[in-house]
């Protein structure tokens, strides 16, 4: 670059013509479009509270530095296909007004000029980039207009804008804008950039879902990420409130290599190409072969010199013709090699991405099964295939656009609708072409592993059934945000900015409601024991509302669609009505079959599948407490009897329950209801009962009873047919039945879990801050419908003499029974399992997990129920259970999908173990939901789990699951949408689940069985684990136990007196406690039997190198590698 330094007036050059690029960028539509676009979208996400809640941002202001930068670099989405479109505007500007040759023969250095107009494209690439700053300075108006309260707008965080244009915005502009002009000069057309933007977003997408998903090394994602999006989303989701508060992004190894593969390199490659750059270079048509002339068919008939003479306008001869444009269109477009190439690269990456996906998952390895593959290849490919088909769609529609040539058609005597249904069949062969590549990945994976081929077409069939409408309907609206703009400029970037909503409103959550979902697919959850038949009518309907939707469109894409050179509203609106009889009728019958579908979907949806937004389940949730939390009141019962009587062909159930020995204190008794529950009738004594229903629970009122109790017989019918809007399974239905008492029955009690916790949503609702505490009598039963008693229960289905299940018991009231007709039964060593075909060769494996860890469980609790039934349960179906019978429901993804060795089966072992546990400590105390279950049932049960993985597997093993307990917790602490506290108020699924396990773990192994089946009976009586524990152990112990969540470092080689660090959770925040360098160590040890033993380990002493050292502490290990 020596000579274009030192050439006289060359920087003057430099800076005019980045002047006149910068100029010309900032006046552009495209520009102010994009800006006001990504600004306002900004705004509805910070407005939607149930989305920042899944970041983790419930409770910090809504413009803090951790949304700052999750933002900038998630615009990145976006903003790749739009910078790929400034960047090639330098060279086409010209190109377009034949204007090039002029130009490049001009007395300018080249290179000074291609470096002058980088830098204004450049410039005008971090104008557009910095909507998300825009967005953030106007966020108060949301406070403003009321659309979110005002505490949670903080002071501009002016270090984080900065920061993040610095390190994200700045470098990726710069370094995609280099590959950009490289793929400009390599092609000199448009094709080039948005083919490079194509890569960066492949690229994008194997880190993203490919490697981050599939939980693989996160320093390679952050590499590999051109958006820093990984990276950002790494470091902000391990922060705490105050740090995502606060903080800056850190300037970790991954950042500054990323920062150097996708910005250095790409600018060193984009100078060395300026300096051996040659005039000739860019001239159109320099460096290609000649291309073959594609002559569009003729119709058959006479010759064109005497059709000339014949009448114009016989229909028969248009639509002849007609056929022959969409034979031209579709061969010009199977004719490019650029497209089978496109075609054939993404195959390969579908069929890299799913094998890395599966056999480098972090919890697999996943074996390559149909029903895995089907939704994965789809999710990695799906976002990429959007922006290609956006993209694809603009080429088509505008391939006739040469100057002359269009203005040429448009005055020819042909109908209107021909040129346009064409164009309309290119988009969809298109669409199609790329819908398929992802399912034809999938197949071929399943094919070649050949264990499961009876299903190997349903990646194909996923694809055409679940993704190709919603991809035609997508489609169609960039066919008409076409029609409706000229400038092909501003089309190209409000379809591609429509595509990024579309998306990412899915993504955020924003619109759920299923027809709401523009351009998205249904979800759903294929299992090889039901098939596509649970989701044949969704499917059906839903295709039907896509595709009416996408006709639609096109019919309103054809009355606005201009022709001829005629421009202003006038002329629009004289085209339009001129097309009003035809085009305008058709519009209007589409629209009203669309709606004469509506009432369909929303009564499967929402009236039988219990659809809401999170807004109207926040709502309730509030309405609930209002409601019924003041007049909870404790019962007792005795026992009883219940007969639930199932159809699977009609998808319904009817159910009677006799209660008997009835005591309510307070006059009412609450149920919580089952979903698709229709009927619900109450006698007391024989006497009618009035039952008032609220928000999925009935409430009974019952007068004061006899000493000896009343008794209650309830009546219900409930059908599973309607649709839910997460995809999950129905348990019931001609496929077969999976019932669980929850869900076939209502549940005595109210649920704590459906109390609202969040300051902010509390605050929305009217909610006083404050937390009322549900009393434990209050509560259902932890582990069933009914707290403990003399049950007899009896469950029939249609069609079969013999009880589908029937039994009795002393205990809490839950059942199990399950009927899969696709299922097949293997025998092993005792332990029968049920599971389809495609899975007999795991039975060996998951009969060894089972046995292995009831025996553990049996051995550290003093007794556990044995397991003489192991069923796959369909993907979709819940959580893993097992019932009174002993039927171990373990539901298919992924315990069912993990090969026999990795962290997949220790997992396995470890979530097995859990349920047992788990089921051995509630059943044994009679636990309430209210009583701290999940602390019992996910912490305790947790610990145990864990203890019994280092039993059968080693300590290395239990070292492997501690450490992905710790990033777990990491992650869940910081991104909690509830507040953190103390364990004993922990709830279900939250953040106990990931951080109480490892936390306990040395305190439970140092309990012998005795203890524990002690502490079980304490909490039989007092129903309180404070109380329970206090009954044993010192205030100070239970105190810390039972208190906030701790944190330890650990680390065996260093000098005794460092060898610990202690952290504690107070305010949103780790804050480090010196006194975690007194606290006791203990070693955990394998024992000869291979049983581990733990040990305190003296001050100052040695460990043993073999063991596992851990802190006396009920504190999470933060990095076990060093223990």
């Amino acid at each position: 670059m020596r000579a274009l330094l030192h050439a006289p007036g060359c920087w003057a050059t430099v800076w005019r013509e980045a002047g006149v690029e910068w100029d010309f960028g900032r006046r552009s539509g495209v520009v102010l479009l994009i800006l006001l676009g990504l600004s306002a979208y900004l705004l509805m996400v910070l407005s939607h509270a149930g989305y920042l809640r899944e970041l983790g941002a419930a409770d910090i202001p809504r413009n803090a530095p951790g949304l700052v930068y999750l933002m900038t670099a998630g615009d990145a989405f976006f903003l790749i296909f739009a910078w790929a479109w400034i960047y090639a505007q330098p060279l086409l500007r010209e190109q377009r007004a034949e204007l090039l040759e002029p130009v490049l023969a001009a007395p300018l250095s080249l290179r000074a000029l291609m470096l002058g107009r980088f830098l204004g494209a450049s410039g005008v690439a971090l104008l557009v980039g910095s909507s998300q700053v825009l967005g953030f300075l106007l966020s108060p108006l949301l406070a403003w207009i009321g659309a979110v309260p005002a505490q949670t707008i903080a002071a501009m965080p002016w270090a984080a804008f900065a920061w993040a244009s610095l390190v994200i915005t700045l470098p990726s502009a710069l370094g995609m804008g280099a590959l950009y002009t490289l793929a400009l000069l390599r092609t000199r057309s448009l094709a080039g950039p948005f083919g490079m933007a194509a890569l960066l977003m492949l690229s994008w997408m194997l880190c993203m879902i490919v490697m981050k998903d599939g939980r693989m090394d996160p320093f390679w994602s952050a590499v590999l990420d051109p958006s820093l999006f990984a990276e950002a989303e790494t470091q902000v989701k391990r922060w705490t409130p105050a740090e995502k508060s606060s903080a800056l992004l850190a300037l970790s190894p991954a950042l500054l290599l990323n920062r150097l593969l996708w910005c250095g390199l790409p600018l060193l490659a984009l100078g060395w190409a300026l300096w051996r750059l040659r005039r000739e270079q860019l001239l159109p048509g320099a460096d290609t072969a000649p291309q073959r002339e594609l002559a569009a068919p003729q119709p058959r008939g006479r010759s064109s010199n005497n059709n000339s003479a014949k009448p114009a306008l016989r229909h028969q001869r248009w639509w002849r013709v007609a056929g022959a444009e969409l034979g031209w269109q579709c061969h010009q477009l199977l004719a490019r090699r650029a497209l089978w190439l496109s075609l054939a690269g993404l195959l390969l990456v579908a069929l890299g991405g799913g094998m890395v996906h599966a056999l480098n998952h972090a919890d697999g390895p996943m074996l390559p099964r149909a029903e895995l593959l089907a939704p994965l290849m789809s999710k990695m490919m799906f976002v990429l295939i959007v922006i290609v088909v956006a993209a694809a769609t603009g080429l088509v529609m505008r391939r006739d656009q040469v100057a002359g040539f269009g203005e040429m058609l448009d005055a020819t005597p042909a109908p209107e609708f021909l040129r346009l249904l064409a164009r309309l069949a290119a988009v969809a062969l298109l669409t199609l072409l790329f819908t398929l590549v992802p399912g034809l990945a999938g197949s071929l994976l399943v094919l070649l592993d050949g264990q499961a081929l009876s299903n190997w077409a349903d990646p194909l069939i996923y694809q055409l059934a679940v993704i190709l409408p919603a991809l035609l309907e997508m489609a169609a609206a960039m066919v008409l945000l076409h029609a409706l703009i000229r400038p092909a400029g501003a089309a190209y970037a409000a379809s591609m900015l429509a595509a990024f909503i579309f998306v990412l409103n899915h993504e955020l959550d924003l619109l759920s409601f299923p027809p709401a979902e523009f351009g998205m697919p249904v979800e759903l959850h294929l299992s090889p024991l039901t098939g596509w038949q649970p989701w044949r009518e969704m499917l059906v309907w839903m295709g039907a509302w896509k595709l009416l939707l996408c006709a639609a469109l096109l019919a309103l894409a054809a009355w606005v669609l201009p022709r001829g050179q005629a421009e202003g509203w006038r002329a629009a609106a004289t085209a339009a009505r001129a097309r009003s009889r035809g085009v305008g009728l058709s519009l209007a019958a589409l629209l009203l079959a669309a709606l004469a579908l509506y009432p369909r979907l929303s009564e499967r949806l929402i009236e039988q599948g219990g659809w809401q937004s999170s807004t109207q389940a926040e709502a309730e949730s509030a309405q609930w407490e209002r409601a019924w939390l003041g007049r909870a009141a404790p019962f007792r019962l005795q026992g009883g009897r219940l007969t639930l009587s199932l159809e699977p062909a009609r998808q319904q159930a009817r159910g009677e329950w006799l209660i008997q020995g009835l005591q309510v204190e307070g006059g009412w008794l609450h149920a919580e209801l089952p979903a698709g529950l229709r009927e619900l009738s109450a006698e007391l004594d024989g006497r009618a009962l009035p039952v008032q229903i609220e928000a999925s629970l009935a409430s009974l009122p019952i007068p004061p009873c006899v000493p000896a109790g009343c008794t209650l017989r309830l009546r219900w019918r409930l059908d599973t047919l309607g649709w839910s809007a997460p995809g999950e399974a129905r348990w019931l239905g001609p496929q077969g039945l999976w019932a669980r008492a929850r869900d076939a029955a209502p549940s005595l009690g109210l649920d704590p879990q459906r109390q609202l916790l969040a300051a902010s949503a509390r605050s929305a609702q009217g909610l006083p801050a404050a937390v009322p505490t549900l009393p434990v009598g209050h509560s259902r039963s932890a582990l069933g419908i009914a707290p403990a008693g003399d049950w007899q229960w009896l469950i029939t289905q249609a069609g079969t003499a013999a009880p589908l299940q029937q039994g009795s018991g002393h205990g809490a009231l839950d059942f199990a029974a399950v009927w899969a007709p696709q299922a097949q039964t293997t025998q092993v060593a005792g332990l029968s399992l049920s599971h389809d075909a495609s899975r007999a060769g795991m039975a060996t494996a998951l009969a060894e997990d089972v046995q292995a860890m009831q025996q553990c469980v049996a051995a550290r609790l003093g007794g556990a129920r044995a397991v003489n039934q192991l069923v796959q349960l369909p993907r979709g179906l819940g959580e893993p259970a097992l019932s009174p019978q002993g039927q171990l429901l373990l539901p298919e993804l992924p315990h069912w999908d993990v090969a026999e060795q990795g962290m997949g089966r220790l997992l396995r072992r470890a979530t097995i173990a859990t349920t047992l546990a788990a089921d051995a400590l509630v059943s044994g105390a009679d636990l309430r939901s209210a009583a701290s279950a999940a602390a019992i049932q996910e912490g305790l049960a947790g610990a145990i789990a864990l203890l019994c993985v280092g039993d059968s597997d080693g300590l290395p093993a239990l070292s492997r699951l501690l450490q992905r307990q710790a990033d777990l917790s990491m992650l869940s602490l910081s991104a909690s949408s509830t507040p953190v506290g103390p364990a004993e108020r922990a709830l279900h699924a939250g953040w106990a689940r990931d951080h109480l396990p490892a936390a306990w773990l040395a305190w439970a192994a140092q309990r012998s069985p005795a203890e524990l089946q002690a502490l079980a009976s304490a909490l039989r009586s007092t129903q309180s684990l404070r109380a329970a524990l206090l009954s044993a152990y010192p205030d100070a112990e239970v105190a810390l136990l039972l208190g906030p969540p701790l944190a330890v470092d650990v680390m065996a080689d260093a000098e005794p007196a460092q060898r610990s660090r202690l952290w504690r959770w107070r305010q949103g925040a780790w804050l480090a406690d010196p006194a975690g360098q007194a606290a006791d160590l203990l070693q955990l040890q394998a024992q000869a039997g291979g049983r581990l033993r733990i040990s305190p380990l003296a001050r100052g002493g040695t460990p043993d190198p073999q063991g596992l050292l851990l802190s006396a502490l009920p504190a999470l290990e933060r990095s076990p590698q060093d223990n």
